[in-house]
């Protein structure tokens, strides 16, 4: 009998070690990438896109920007206007899962209004699904006091633990990804998806403690599974995933977003010299190339970086 019990918890152990783990292979998915000529046809159509990455000054993160107690529609008319009247024609805006999980039809209807504060202003969003940076815990309802004298200190990854630590979860996260997406697939005051921000982002020592171990794996079982999602979907707005860091290597992380992105997109926080190595090792793929974060004074300004990107047509003519 003690021999049966002992079994019983050996197995029940064994199942909730498996649904912990999952191997990742060494593969890039395969999925329907737009040809280069739609893609440079896409790329025409833009002309200068010239933006940020805008949340409003009421909200610390994502969650802050879009439920319901703190979404301000009125305080981002006011600051997208300030974006627009200073020649701004995009913003980067990202989302979080948690606010789906916890509001869904409200959530899409808040990204609907948005969408049409930001078309008054004639400024297109870049959204953005997944993010690998900053505070892996996070939790929907009030948010806490940014921690002082930490960067970035009351951002937080999506997903985050909770969901990330668990592979079925992660799978679940589909209906979030495909509700949005089929939502918005033929609008037009959208001008594209980041599936995923930063994807193999470690943090750092800022909040190294609270990390999963494996998560490079999960972030790129996540990665393959956005794209794949995505895949499913016909969008008239291209895919694209922000690729940072050393933007030749990363290895597999990078090898996706490259292979099955419509568009390549990456981030460069140095200055000239490396912003033009990184875009001539990008040119090789023969797509629009967006630089979608840089600005780090002093290396990188909008003075310097700027008219680097108009010299290599980052995007338009």
């Amino acid at each position: 009998m003690k021999r049966f019990l002992l079994t019983g918890a050996f197995v029940a152990t064994l199942a909730l070690f498996a649904n912990q783990t999952k191997a990742v292979d060494n593969e890039v998915p395969k999925t329907k990438v737009w040809s280069l000529e739609k893609a440079k046809a896409w790329q025409k159509k833009q002309g200068w896109i010239i933006g940020c990455n805008f949340i409003p000054s009421n909200a610390s993160n994502q969650l802050e920007m879009w439920q319901k107690a703190t979404y301000s529609p009125k305080l981002i008319d006011k600051e997208l206007g300030w974006a627009a009247s200073i020649g701004f024609n995009t913003v980067r805006v990202y989302l979080h899962d948690l606010v789906w999980a916890t509001e869904k039809e409200a959530f899409l209807a808040r990204i609907d209004n948005f969408l049409t504060i930001c078309a008054k202003h004639k400024i297109k969003p870049m959204f953005v699904f997944f993010d690998d940076c900053w505070n892996p815990v996070a939790k929907a309802g009030p948010q806490p006091d940014p921690i002082p004298r930490l960067h970035n200190a009351g951002w937080v990854q999506s997903p985050a633990r909770g969901v990330r630590d668990d592979y079925k979860k992660i799978d679940k996260l589909e209906e979030y990804v495909l509700a949005v997406l089929k939502r918005f697939k033929d609008d037009d005051r959208i001008r594209l998806w980041d599936l995923y921000n930063e994807p193999g982002n470690f943090n750092r020592n800022s909040y190294k403690k609270y990390e999963l171990k494996d998560k490079r794996e999960r972030t790129t079982y996540l990665l393959k599974k956005v794209y794949q999602w995505a895949d499913k979907v016909e969008l008239s707005q291209p895919v694209t995933s922000g690729t940072w860091a050393s933007i030749k290597s990363n290895g597999l992380l990078n090898r996706i977003a490259y292979n099955c992105s419509d568009v390549i997109s990456f981030h460069n926080y140095s200055g000239v010299k490396k912003m033009e190595e990184d875009i001539k090792f990008l040119q090789n793929f023969k797509r629009p190339i967006i630089c979608s974060e840089y600005m780090a004074r002093p290396s990188s300004t909008f003075a310097k970086i700027t008219p680097i990107m108009k010299k290599y047509k980052l995007i338009g003519d």
